[in-house]
């Protein structure tokens, strides 16, 4: 049985946002409707912001002059 992989979507994108995949050495622009992972890292640069949601219908927003790098969830106990 293959384990699901966890991924944000990118529901907008305004201004300069990029994405680094895991492993890779080059930044590309992030485009709506693009999907990222957990260990790929997104920037954003002034006056930029976009939005990522989860496949659980949550939202995450990144604001302008950021850097993060997508985490695997937590699980939660029971």
């Amino acid at each position: 049985i293959e384990k699901a992989v966890f991924k944000y979507q990118a529901g907008f994108v305004m201004g300069d946002v990029q994405v680094k995949r895991s492993g890779a050495a080059v930044w590309e622009n992030l485009q709506v409707g693009e999907t990222v992972s957990p260990g790929d890292t997104i920037r954003t640069s002034a006056d930029a912001r976009t939005e990522l949601s989860a496949p659980d219908m949550q939202k995450v927003q990144i604001g302008d002059r950021s850097v993060i790098v997508i985490q695997p969830p937590v699980p939660v106990k029971q």
